[in-house]
């Protein structure tokens, strides 16, 4: 159990009001914390956010592997107790191509249909 929780602590990036956070090290993951973190939708939420003092806090879930080349990526806010998610995407790993989680059909969609959708 203290490894899951030190291993997702190590992924957890936070979103201030100035732009600056904690990114990864990993190259990769670096410029997949910046895409998620630019999107129009991400920096509307976060400054209504921070105006209630729980700014977003941006992570990797799951690193790209062998059968799934995606990164799965969620937006979550610290409530004191837990981490609740707001946003999920996948990003993949070759062409930093994003997908967001339709929760109502439970399946991932580009993020061109859903500006189109909004």
């Amino acid at each position: 159990m203290k490894i899951l929780i030190s291993l997702a602590f190590s992924l957890i990036v936070i979103v201030t009001p100035a732009g600056s956070q904690d990114l990864p090290a990993n190259k990769t993951e670096r410029k997949i914390v910046r895409l998620i973190t630019n999107l129009p939708e991400i920096v509307a939420d976060n400054k209504y956010m921070t105006k209630k003092g729980r700014p977003y806090i941006i992570y990797i879930e799951n690193k790209a592997g062998d059968l799934d080349n995606c990164y799965h990526v969620a937006v979550s806010e610290y409530n004191g107790v837990n981490l609740v998610p707001h946003h999920r995407f996948l990003v993949e790993a070759k062409t930093y191509r994003i997908y967001y989680l339709d929760f109502w059909n439970d399946n991932f969609k580009p993020s061109s249909q859903r500006m189109a959708e909004t």
